[in-house]
């Protein structure tokens, strides 16, 4: 298991949603890679469909500050 997957691994479903609510503001800049991060986060969550974009967008936002890739500024 990689580094990317434990992040995965230790976020809930309702933590996502909450955080959808709280940073609906980074999705702009999330969305270029939407498409492909998209495809990780089904591996996790297969009952997400393509429309749950939104979601999807925070779960990569959300793994890239455990990674420290983007800090969003902080």
């Amino acid at each position: 298991m990689n580094e990317l997957d434990e992040v995965f691994k230790n976020y809930s479903m309702e933590e996502r949603i909450k955080e959808v609510m709280e940073d609906e503001a980074h999705i702009n800049w999330l969305l270029p890679q939407y498409d492909h991060f998209m495809e990780h986060v089904k591996t996790y969550y297969p009952e997400l469909d393509d429309r749950s974009f939104v979601l999807g967008s925070i779960f990569y936002e959300r793994a890239m500050h455990d990674l420290g890739v983007f800090n969003n500024g902080d």
